[in-house]
């Protein structure tokens, strides 16, 4: 039978996991803006004497971008481009910030600096080694084979994770009070589910359940469809579906419960989305800035 969802006004209902721990980014600004607030914003506990400091005085590496890889970035920057900005210009300031991450990366002692030709060399030694396994029968997570676009996004993906968490177990005194106070400015954001109440009708009967975060994690794995109902509506909201037993059953949520953490419980999710939000844009923008590429494209 069809799952059918309603309410008493009805409107389609959200599919996300809405009421999880959820991690939102500030507001846009600039990066220079954020990078100077990071850097001088906190008195003597401020990171200016710290880690961020260190890691934005980062200088004098230099290396060439040919025509060649200059058109590979240009299509990748092409999907995040705004309308309105020149795409040699934008693609340039994406080869910057490329270049400065991974530079990064490499003072941290997670990665090389970025090299084009290496990495085309590790995407076709990637696909052999997961090739091998396929025909082996072994089991490969994630895609079989890559191209170099679908490389190059998975290791940038695994590079952004292990810088902040590099900056995540250096955090200095002034970084922590800056993510605390991010913490406080964006609470709702680090609001935990703490029980969600439905009502279930099933063979003329009704009953009023209450389910605290074990029960709903069990959940997720015993009943999914209904795990995903409650998760994504709001009060009110039914759902008319089959049990996994196959019993015909409407479910109706009544309410949410929530509750703001401490700081101390949410510490490490409030330093992640900092450092997303308030910090890293910044940080790349002086580096690269610092550390601009040079181009020989062909004229």
């Amino acid at each position: 039978m069809a799952n059918k969802k309603g309410k008493p006004d009805p409107k389609p209902l959200p599919r996300r996991k809405l009421l999880r721990w959820v991690l939102i980014g500030a507001a846009a600004v600039t990066a220079a803006v954020l990078l100077a607030v990071v850097l001088h914003g906190g008195g003597e506990n401020s990171p200016s004497g710290g880690l961020m400091k260190e890691l934005a005085a980062y200088r004098g590496y230099s290396r060439t971008v040919g025509q060649e890889e200059y058109d590979f970035f240009r299509e990748i920057a092409e999907d995040s481009r705004p309308a309105d900005e020149d795409a040699d210009t934008y693609t340039k300031a994406y080869i910057n910030r490329v270049n400065a991450k991974f530079y990064l990366g490499s003072r941290m002692g997670l990665c090389d600096p970025f090299d084009y030709a290496a990495m085309k060399l590790r995407t076709e030694q990637e696909n052999t080694i997961r090739a091998a396994k396929v025909a082996d029968g072994q089991t490969v997570y994630g895609v079989t084979s890559f191209t170099p676009d679908s490389y190059f996004r998975y290791v940038e993906a695994d590079l952004d994770a292990a810088i902040v968490t590099y900056m995540k177990d250096h955090v200095d005194k002034g970084m922590e009070e800056q993510a605390e106070d991010y913490f406080n400015a964006h609470s709702d954001a680090f609001l935990q589910l703490e029980s969600i109440t439905y009502q279930v009708e099933e063979n003329g009967e009704r009953e009023t359940v209450t389910a605290e975060r074990a029960a709903l994690r069990n959940m997720e794995n015993s009943d999914g469809t209904l795990s995903d109902f409650l998760y994504s509506a709001q009060p009110g909201d039914f759902m008319d579906y089959q049990t996994p037993e196959g019993v015909e059953r409407r479910v109706t949520l009544v309410e949410t419960a929530t509750q703001m953490p401490a700081f101390d419980e949410a510490r490490d999710a409030a330093l992640d989305a900092w450092l997303r939000a308030e910090v890293l844009d910044g940080l790349y923008a002086t580096i690269a800035e610092n550390n601009p590429v040079q181009f020989d494209l062909n004229t």
